[in-house]
């Protein structure tokens, strides 16, 4: 058994404070906290689409990394440590957990694949959302 960091998880964690750093840097987060919803959507959907960090624990199968809760545990410090202010844990964390762990798998295919994507699912403290244009994903054989 590995006990520590990696150096891929290390390069993760990397990626996401300098992420942070650049978008998201303490006066602007503090500015957001004034706000009704405390986060910049676009960087929430910019975490998304250059680092995939929603998509993160969500297996390859349905378009997400497929790391695990020590890659999540990493990104969740970061975000911490920033500050931010995004949905990660309710989206990332919870409902693609609760999506990986259901035992109904037909509804749940679907979001899987939305919630690796992060384009046709997201939280944002008034619910889930799904597009109409979610692509189904492949049966699994």
């Amino acid at each position: 058994m590995r006990i520590g960091v990696s150096q891929e998880q290390e390069e993760l964690r990397t990626s996401v404070r300098r992420f942070l750093a650049g978008r998201a840097p303490l006066p602007r987060v503090r500015e957001l906290m004034e706000t009704g919803d405390g986060m910049d959507a676009k960087v929430w959907q910019q975490a998304g689409g250059q680092l995939g960090l929603q998509g993160i624990a969500i297996s390859e199968e349905y378009g997400g990394a497929g790391f695990s809760f020590a890659e999540q545990a990493i990104v969740l410090e970061e975000l911490g440590g920033a500050l931010y202010g995004g949905p990660y844990l309710a989206s990332a964390v919870l409902a693609a957990t609760a999506l990986l762990a259901s035992p109904d798998d037909t509804p749940s295919r679907e979001m899987r694949r939305a919630a690796a994507r992060q384009d046709r699912l997201r939280s944002d403290g008034r619910g889930y959302r799904t597009g109409q244009n979610a692509e189904r994903p492949r049966r699994r054989s």
